[in-house]
């Protein structure tokens, strides 16, 4: 497994330490559900994903150290923190690329312990994290919201093929799931192997084995920002997601968030028996269970594939599912009790 993580995921030079865009945890776990209340002059934004209301700041995850530095120095108001990704995974995790794991090293020592140690309330998105972060203080879980225009024909996208003929195939990881791009590569050389109606959209960036990157049925997808991201997700279309997870620390406090961002483009998804948030896989019918090894994958997929016409002819209930998984109410609800929100309802 070590072999394939390094020829998937060579080191790179550092990224900026500091992002000066709009994460996707700001809008997955508040704007989406609550820009109405900035809109409403309820919320002040203080940075790109920093917020204050009288009663409180919330910091989503990082922020530039001037939006930082306001929340931790400010006393009069209590401080919220939303985290979504064990970050801590950085001292343990060898399955992650080494200039990630030197990034998450340095962010958990400027950054997310001072949060953490400061907090008046901390908010997870996994049980896991749940568990791992409660020393700190008060825990909380809220799961991610999708922007609502993204639901807009999905039943449609769910019940008919991406491309007639031919099977979308896609992984929409990046290079954070760099064990898991490794374990995929022998699942995707045994797809192409097997079906010539099959076509492969991986995420670009990775260093794919030649017979992959080179197949005239693969194609690769390149990261944009996230203030492109959705746009381009609400015109995506594919039939089939492959979304492994490795019993690895980093892999244990990672959201439930790609069960629906898979379903947004219309495909059925094939996750890992051991995922934290498995459960959710089969009641809301959105696509199936695999144990983690290449053989059990690969089984799994071309099963997925085949059922593929019965599996659309559920799309109503499927995205029924989805949208109930997407209800922004409970976050709201959330964000209202701890930062004092006063909605007038």
């Amino acid at each position: 497994m070590n072999n394939w993580r390094n020829l998937i995921y060579p080191s790179r030079p550092d990224a900026l330490l500091w992002r000066r865009g709009l994460l996707p945890t700001t809008a997955l776990y508040f704007l989406n559900a609550c820009a109405d209340w900035i809109a409403d002059g309820l919320v002040e934004q203080t940075g790109t994903n920093s917020f204050r209301t009288s009663r409180a700041n919330l910091v989503i995850r990082q922020d530039l150290p001037e939006a930082v530095g306001q929340a931790l120095d400010d006393r009069s108001r209590k401080l919220v923190y939303l985290v979504d990704d064990h970050v801590a995974a950085h001292a343990s995790d060898v399955g992650l690329p080494e200039n990630y794991r030197a990034r998450l090293a340095d962010r958990w020592q400027r950054v997310f312990q001072p949060l953490l140690r400061r907090a008046s309330a901390i908010v997870v998105c996994s049980d896991y994290l749940l568990h791992h972060l409660l020393p700190y203080g008060p825990t909380l879980r809220t799961d991610p919201v999708w922007h609502r225009r993204l639901f807009e024909g999905l039943e449609q996208k769910l019940s008919a093929p991406a491309l007639p003929g031919r099977v979308q195939v896609a992984v929409l990881g990046t290079g954070s799931h760099q064990a898991e791009l490794g374990f995929l590569v022998p699942v995707l050389a045994g797809l192409l192997a097997a079906r010539g109606d099959v076509d492969l959209i991986l995420p670009g960036g990775p260093r794919w084995p030649e017979a992959i990157a080179g197949h005239p049925q693969v194609r690769l997808r390149w990261p944009v920002p996230w203030s492109d991201y959705e746009q381009r997700l609400s015109g995506e279309r594919f039939d089939l997601c492959l979304y492994p997870t490795l019993d690895t620390p980093f892999a244990a406090g990672r959201s439930r968030n790609k069960l629906t961002e898979q379903a947004l483009t219309g495909a059925f998804g094939l996750f890992s028996e051991s995922w934290l948030h498995a459960d959710a896989v089969p009641s809301s019918g959105a696509g199936a269970l695999a144990a983690n090894t290449p053989e059990a994958w690969l089984g799994a997929a071309q099963e997925a594939i085949d059922g593929l016409p019965v599996w659309r002819s559920h799309a109503a209930e499927v995205g029924a599912a989805i949208r109930q998984l997407n209800d922004p109410g409970p976050q709201r609800e959330l964000w209202r009790d701890l930062l004092g929100v006063e909605t007038g309802f």
